[in-house]
């Protein structure tokens, strides 16, 4: 049997060396082959990218190992970046991605997880555990998401920022939203998926519009463009919204709409 690839990220911004390539040397050990980077938690710069990049590969990692104390897991920083990486993820990856998360100082718990993470298996000391648990995640990859009527993505690049993308998966939309809890909302545009457009024609654009929902006050942009499975709809946020909510564009004062967590 091939052996397990796995891609070690360490959270703490300290990064020992030493530690480093002993964890790695231990997971090597329970037949893991062992690859990895420390964790970039630079935002403003899409520092997740690194990571996501490469995950987003085909047959480049079986797991994901993401180590830290718990104080690491709790970092806005951390967690911002830890969720967006897995919306690249489930946007680009054929299958998801087996995560296991562990804890340098102790066990975490599952529902104190970023939203987006909270199905990866958690463990915490002694590390010796670590390869037998990192295996068995390897070997029972989480099930296959149950299909959205939506689709999720982000184009980010450290001179152009984070532009979230969002459209229909399969129907049309007539039109989009898409608002943020903290942050601000600078550019909006549509086009074909995955390319940011050059040039496009927005119908009845909104900017700044307010929404309240899920408890929360989002600010929202907003166009009437015809949106089909291929189509998409760009926006440019900058900061760290703790939330973001997007769907079709509201005909009503009530719209269905999609709230994801992801701080």
């Amino acid at each position: 049997m091939a052996r397990k690839r796995v891609w070690l990220t360490w959270l703490p911004e300290e990064s020992s060396p030493a530690d480093i390539q002993g964890l790695v040397t231990l997971l090597g050990k329970s037949g893991l082959e062992v690859d990895g980077t420390p964790w970039n938690r630079d935002v403003a710069k899409a520092g997740w990218l690194e990571t996501a990049e490469v995950l987003a590969e085909p047959g480049r990692a079986d797991v994901w190992l993401i180590v830290g104390r718990r104080d690491d897991f709790q970092a806005d920083a951390v967690r911002y970046g830890l969720s967006l990486a897995q919306v690249l993820l489930r946007a680009k990856r054929a299958a998801p991605l087996a995560m296991l998360c562990a804890g340098l100082d102790g066990a975490l718990a599952p529902e104190g997880m970023p939203m987006l993470l909270r199905d990866a298996a958690v463990a915490g000391a002694p590390s010796s555990t670590w390869g037998a648990k990192t295996i068995a995640a390897a070997m029972r990859p989480p099930p296959a998401a149950a299909p959205e009527p939506f689709r999720l993505s982000i184009i980010a690049h450290s001179s152009l920022g984070q532009w979230f993308e969002v459209g229909p998966a399969e129907s049309v939309w007539n039109g989009a939203l898409f608002g943020v809890d903290a942050g601000e909302i600078t550019h909006h545009g549509v086009g074909p998926q995955g390319l940011l457009p050059e040039h496009c024609t927005l119908e009845y654009p909104s900017m700044g519009l307010r929404i309240d929902a899920g408890g929360r006050e989002f600010t929202c942009c907003a166009v009437k463009n015809r949106l089909g499975a291929g189509e998409s709809y760009f926006v440019r946020v900058t900061g760290m919204p703790s939330h973001i909510l997007f769907g079709e564009h509201p005909e009503q004062d009530e719209a269905e709409v999609r709230i994801l967590d992801l701080l």
